[in-house]
């Protein structure tokens, strides 16, 4: 993919270093560093105004001739910068706590995109806004601008872990039912919830409070490929219930409904006019906030 191949990171390399904030820029830092030679680059041409200067922010946006009447550095903002509410909802219940071998966990894996999407957000002028969810809402922060904001949600993330079972088709409906004028909707999730294919009712449901929507699916690569040898007892992480396989037996009947239930997320967000983005946790997060940013764009055209 163009524009993203350039100092990208593992996401397991992320796990050694604490501080969520210095995460997130690094994250960011590495996606501007791929865009300088992605289509994607200065990808907004109709210019609306102008914004502070952030360390971090390509130089070449630079106005230096603002520079040059008031001493002042500012960014050139453009049209698709302007004013946004992003809503990032997050998936935190028991099945997101995992990941196989040497993968970070798709909780980390969402806690370290919705940190890198909210400080790109904010550092833009937008405004970002988060919801943390398992069987219930356990965070709601509306969306707001500025860095205290964004540290106050950092902080959220840097605390949430695996909660209750997951219920987001009733968590969408809660959420929809809570936002305010217009905006974009960044879901993260891995879908695990028996009532899956009732999922268009609830973008839709998005779409009627004047939200677009991207979906972010994630999974771990093993839950994918059940790529298991030896490991015959497995326990689902929400129900507790139990199971016993012979992997070789099972792995043909696993990964075929698999692939149904992908292919039926995927339908409903096509259904609903819902952007899908499957994600695997072992890509790095650079190519998931490039795909996010190609669809930002499709969606301030609008």
């Amino acid at each position: 993919m163009p524009g993203v191949n350039k100092g990208q990171i593992d996401p397991r390399v992320l796990t050694t270093v604490k501080d969520l904030e210095l995460k997130a820029r690094v994250l960011v830092e590495g996606l501007y560093i791929g865009l300088h030679d992605s289509p994607l680059y200065g990808y907004s041409p109709e210019f609306a105004d102008h914004r502070q200067y952030y360390q971090g922010d390509d130089l070449r946006g630079l106005d230096w001739k603002v520079y040059a009447r008031t001493d002042r550095y500012v960014i050139k903002r453009y049209k698709m910068e302007s004013d946004m509410r992003v809503m990032i909802l997050l998936d935190s219940s028991a099945s997101m706590g995992y990941g196989s071998g040497d993968n970070i966990t798709k909780l980390d894996y969402g806690i370290h995109l919705a940190a890198a999407l909210s400080h790109l957000i904010i550092h833009q002028n937008d405004r970002s806004g988060l919801v943390l969810f398992d069987d219930e809402i356990r965070t709601f922060m509306p969306a707001r601008g500025g860095v205290p904001h964004l540290r106050q949600m950092l902080h959220h993330l840097q605390t949430t872990e695996p909660g209750a079972r997951t219920s987001i088709v009733d968590i969408c409906h809660q959420a929809a039912s809570r936002l305010s004028g217009r905006g974009l909707v960044v879901l993260i999730s891995d879908f695990l919830d028996p009532n899956y294919e009732q999922l268009s009712d609830c973008f839709s449901h998005f779409r009627f409070a004047r939200y677009d929507v991207i979906v972010m699916h994630l999974l771990d690569p093993a839950e994918i490929d059940f790529s298991f040898q030896q490991i015959q007892n497995f326990r689902d992480l929400e129900t507790g219930e139990e199971l016993v396989v012979e992997p070789e037996t099972f792995r043909s009947t696993y990964t075929e409904r698999v692939q149904k239930f992908r292919d039926s997320v995927e339908s409903q967000c096509l259904k609903a006019h819902i952007d899908y983005e499957f994600v695997r946790t072992s890509q790095p997060l650079e190519r998931v906030l490039f795909q996010y940013l190609s669809k930002r764009a499709k969606h301030s055209l609008r």
